[in-house]
């Protein structure tokens, strides 16, 4: 992921970010293609970059952060 598609990604919005896709660097896309170390580094980085966020958008979001992070073997810290 190019620190561009990196910058790209943090503009999309919730729905296209996590839900959707539809851009190369979106947390789904990048999970969609086994990129599960990338797709926890940009959802953190959406999180804290995305302070307005709805309360159900940033639990979704956690929750597939910790998806990502057990797929990667990091169970303690995916719950």
């Amino acid at each position: 992921m190019s620190p561009q598609q990196q910058a790209e990604a943090l503009l999309l919005d919730f729905r296209t970010f996590d839900q959707t896709g539809g851009h190369p660097a979106s947390a789904r896309e990048l999970a969609m293609k086994g990129c599960h170390a990338e797709a926890a580094y940009i959802t953190e980085r959406y999180l804290v970059e995305h302070g307005g966020l709805a309360r159900r958008e940033v639990d979704v979001l956690i929750w597939h952060l910790g998806q990502h992070k057990a797929r990667l073997g990091r169970y303690e810290v995916a719950s």
